[in-house]
């Protein structure tokens, strides 16, 4: 679970698996709830970021599901959460 104050940017890094990727991480507050954000995904073969933000309110606790949604494969290195600036 995660403490949240408000928008939050979110930033994962990432690369193509062995079958390059076609799709999108969609990133849940709730396990089977949906998405409150997407993050669209390219097929680098360098470690690369890439950021989205999600609106929650002020300090509020949530789990974070990251859910890929598409083709082909990601290695996923790191998730980032940032303030919204």
């Amino acid at each position: 679970y995660f403490r949240f104050d408000g928008p939050t940017k979110v930033g994962v890094v990432y690369r193509a698996g062995e079958l390059p990727p076609k799709g999108k991480i969609l990133i849940k507050l709730e396990e089977y709830g949906e998405p409150v954000a997407e993050i669209p995904l390219g097929a680098p073969i360098e470690w690369e970021k890439a950021f989205t933000t999600i609106v929650v309110q002020k300090d509020a606790v949530h789990p974070v599901f990251f859910v890929y949604q598409g083709e082909g494969e990601i290695e996923l290195k790191e998730i980032e959460f940032l303030p919204f600036t």
